[in-house]
C-alpha cells in the first residue's frame, strides 16, 4: 500500500471511529429513555442524529475520493466498500434509535411499565453492536462469526415477546396501543440487530472475499 493511500485509509478509519461512537452513544441513549420513559431527552437524541447523518454524508464522501484518486485493489478495494455500506447502516441504527425514542411519549401515557423482553433484547442488541464496531476496526472473523450467532438469539426474544404480548392484547383490549408499541420496539432492536449482523458479514468479505448473506448461523 502506497504511503498517501495508508495515510488516506488511516484518516477513514479515525472517521469512523468518530461516527460509530456517536451512534453507539445514540442508542444507549435512546434505550435509557426506551427503559425509564423519559421524554424529556427525547430531542437530544434527534438533535444527536442530526450530527450522524451530517457525519454519514462526510464519510461517504471520503471513501469514493479514496476509490477515485487511489484505485486500491483487493482487500484494501473490500475494506472501503464495507465502509460505505456499514456508514450506511450506522445511519439506519441511529434512525432506529430515534424511533425508539420518540415512542416513549406513547408508553409514558399508560400506567403499565412491563417491557416484555426489551431489556434483555438491548442488553444484547447493545453488545452486539460494540462488538461488531471492535470487530470492524480490527477485521476480527472470529468475532464477527459470533455476532451473527447472537442475531439468532434476539430473533428468539423477539418472537416470545409477540405471542406474550398477544395474550395480554386479548385480556386487556383498552391498552392495545402500549402493548402494540412495545411489539414495534422489540422489531427496531430486532433490526438493529440485523444490521449489526450485515457488518459482521462484511467483516468476512473484507478478509476472505466472500459473501455470505442469506447464511444460517449455528
Amino acid at each position: 500500500m502506497s504511503t498517501n493511500l495508508e495515510m488516506s485509509i488511516n484518516e477513514l478509519k479515525t472517521s469512523f471511529q468518530n461516527i460509530s461512537k456517536l451512534v453507539i452513544d445514540n442508542v444507549k441513549l435512546a434505550t435509557e429513555i426506551l427503559m425509564k420513559q423519559d421524554k424529556e431527552k427525547i430531542n437530544i437524541v434527534k438533535e444527536n442524529d442530526n450530527e450522524i447523518d451530517k457525519k454519514e454524508i462526510l464519510l461517504e464522501e471520503t471513501c469514493i475520493q479514496i476509490i477515485a484518486m487511489h484505485q486500491p485493489k483487493g482487500q484494501t478495494l473490500r475494506y472501503i466498500i464495507a465502509m460505505l455500506k456499514v456508514n450506511n447502516d450506522l445511519e439506519r441504527i441511529s434512525d432506529l434509535a430515534v424511533n425508539m425514542a420518540k415512542s416513549v411519549k406513547i408508553l409514558s401515557k399508560y400506567q403499565e411499565k412491563n417491557l416484555f423482553f426489551l431489556e434483555e433484547m438491548i442488553l444484547k442488541v447493545l453488545a452486539m453492536l460494540e462488538n461488531a464496531i471492535q470487530a470492524l476496526l480490527e477485521l476480527d472473523t472470529k468475532q464477527a462469526i459470533r455476532i451473527c450467532a447472537l442475531d439468532e438469539e434476539v430473533d428468539t426474544l423477539k418472537h416470545q415477546q409477540r405471542q406474550k404480548i398477544m395474550q395480554i392484547i386479548a385480556e386487556q383490549p383498552k391498552t392495545s396501543e402500549y402493548f402494540l408499541d412495545i411489539i414495534i420496539n422489540g422489531r427496531r432492536l430486532e433490526r438493529i440487530a440485523d444490521l449489526c449482523t450485515n457488518i459482521a458479514e462484511d467483516i468476512i468479505y473484507i478478509k476472505e472475499g466472500e459473501i455470505i448473506r442469506h447464511r444460517k448461523w449455528d
